[in-house]
């Protein structure tokens, strides 16, 4: 299973504030997100995994092992056609979860869910960096033949294929086997 490290070099103040709730909020302190961003980098350990499985999009089974059953008919459409997928996890530690637990205690409300959107603006920073490291392998894969497919919920259906690769956010590109190096070329950001 490979692992990831990577270094956290800063923590999107706006991707914070859009976890936080606070897109609407004209008149928010901006400088209380940009310590909670700074605070999360201190206490950020930024950490993954990630597997590459066969996938039966019949079934909805990943062979892990254990087997189990994707569940729900939009992860079965995003992945329809595909007979590989990638799972990750993303980390970046306990000691944020800590810290807000220990600021909410203390409360510090507003410092608290600030802390907590960071942490979870870390982990979207952190996976798709894993992402890009991935894809450069997955892309090579695909060039010998081999599909690829990671996933989200967050698309709508699409055709099924299985010389396709697709993001964690959706985005799909089609790509013939025939036009792998091209792609692999390609300056454009690589989906897996």
């Amino acid at each position: 299973m490979p692992v990831y490290h990577a270094p956290l070099l800063q923590i999107d103040p706006k991707e914070t504030r859009r976890y936080a709730g606070l897109m609407k909020a004209k008149d928010f302190d901006e400088q209380m997100i940009l310590d909670a961003c700074e605070d999360g980098l201190l206490l950020a350990e930024p950490r993954g995994i990630w597997t590459l499985y066969d996938y039966d999009c019949k079934s909805q089974t990943v062979a892990a092992e254990p087997p189990f059953h994707i569940e729900g008919e939009k992860i079965g459409a995003h992945l329809a056609g595909c007979d590989k997928v990638i799972l990750l996890s993303a980390t970046v530690g306990e000691a944020i979860e800590d810290e807000v637990t220990a600021r909410f205690q203390r409360g510090e409300y507003a410092s608290s869910v600030l802390l907590d959107a960071a942490a979870t603006t870390a982990v979207e920073q952190i996976a798709d960096g894993m992402e890009k490291a991935i894809a450069p392998q997955m892309a090579k894969k695909s060039a010998s033949g081999s599909p690829t497919a990671s996933c989200s919920c967050r698309e709508k259906a699409s055709p099924p294929s299985s010389d396709c690769t697709r993001s964690r956010r959706g985005r799909k590109n089609m790509r013939p086997r025939k036009d792998a190096r091209r792609a692999r070329k390609s300056t454009a950001r690589q989906e897996w």
